[in-house]
């Protein structure tokens, strides 16, 4: 049973590595908001991906894509405060990304986000829901700079 378990496990693993889409480059986004630059990088290691997204020298993400549930935090007032989990893994050459936001023990907000590159061009598509209705659905198309 255990070596069962252990061949998934790694066959899992090997999966969220392989099927990850090349997000690298200096991008030129736009969506209802308006236009803004991302500065998209990537790295590998021990068959992980790890995803950078930096809109400014001060607003860096970064996107872990191993399937694993891990806190979602942020700062605020110089403190870093948790606000919910985020899990992110990738298939058929998109980065998916699940985030819940929770108030207390309960999930009050959730986003599901995929993004893949097509032609030089990414494509992120999104659904936010607000205690289970759905209340923004948007998809946003960031071309190469320069």
């Amino acid at each position: 049973m255990k070596l069962i378990f252990t061949a998934l496990t790694t066959l899992l693993f090997l999966n969220y590595s392989y099927a990850c889409p090349n997000l690298s480059g200096n991008y030129y986004c736009v969506d209802k908001d308006g236009n803004y630059e991302v500065e998209a990088s990537q790295s590998e290691e021990n068959g992980v991906t790890t995803f950078f997204d930096k809109h400014s020298p001060e607003d860096t993400q970064i996107i872990i894509a191993d399937g694993i549930e891990k806190p979602y935090t942020d700062i605020e007032n110089g403190k870093e405060i948790t606000l919910g989990n985020v899990t992110a893994f990738c298939k058929d050459e998109k980065l998916h990304v699940t985030l819940f936001i929770t108030e207390g023990n309960h999930e009050i907000n959730q986003a599901e986000v995929t993004m893949s590159k097509v032609d030089n061009v990414i494509k992120i598509t999104g659904i936010s829901s607000l205690n289970d209705q759905v209340v923004e659905s948007k998809t946003i198309y960031c071309v190469p700079k320069g």
